[in-house]
């Protein structure tokens, strides 16, 4: 399993510095050109600051403010994790803080 996320990581790491690549070396004739742009809405729930901290972000989308995604965060001193949240989780945050 580790390898398999480290693995991920490399690619994901590749891809990036691909695109960053193209970005820079752009020329003015010549466009990167994206599938889509889609603008949304962040939606920060703090539930603790400090050490430790914890929360949510829930994106909505801009027009009819539907979850597009979101996680749950949790800090506490120098570290930082993120874990997306399943569609029934996303319902049950979005329905408890009235959001949307």
């Amino acid at each position: 399993m580790e390898n398999e996320e480290l693995n991920h990581q490399k690619r994901l790491m590749e891809g990036l510095d691909s695109r960053i690549h193209d970005i820079k070396n752009c020329e003015s004739e010549e466009v990167v050109d994206p599938l889509a742009i889609t603008e949304s809405i962040e939606v920060d729930i703090e539930l603790s600051t400090g050490g430790p901290s914890d929360g949510f972000k829930i994106y909505l989308e801009k027009e009819t403010r539907e979850p597009i995604f979101a996680f749950y965060y949790f800090s506490d001193w120098g570290w930082y994790k993120e874990r997306w949240l399943r569609s029934d989780e996303i319902d049950l945050i979005v329905d408890y803080f009235n959001i949307c």
